[in-house]
């Protein structure tokens, strides 16, 4: 994902960052954090059969679609997109 203030780039266990900061070029590599994707559809399936609690709320997933389809639009535009409104404070 490229950025405006640098650029997260996918790599075998987490991702390599690259910005700068006060004129100076910083890299580094954030690891994946662990998690429980492999939990996700069962999840999702526990909730729609058994009313479970969603581990996921739909209200955070839609913040991750916006921030994919504000990358998407920069990436064809060039340019900084914004994020919705009520997104973007949260």
């Amino acid at each position: 994902m490229l950025g405006t203030k640098g650029a997260l780039v996918s790599s075998e266990g987490g991702f390599n960052y690259y910005t700068e900061s006060r004129g100076i070029k910083v890299s580094g590599f954030m690891p994946d954090a662990p998690g429980t994707h492999e939990q996700y559809y069962p999840n999702i399936a526990a909730h729609l059969v058994k009313g479970a609690e969603l581990d996921v709320k739909p209200e955070q997933a839609a913040r991750v679609i916006a921030i994919m389809e504000a990358a998407e639009k920069s990436s064809k535009s060039g340019q900084a997109e914004p994020l919705p409104d009520d997104l973007a404070k949260v």
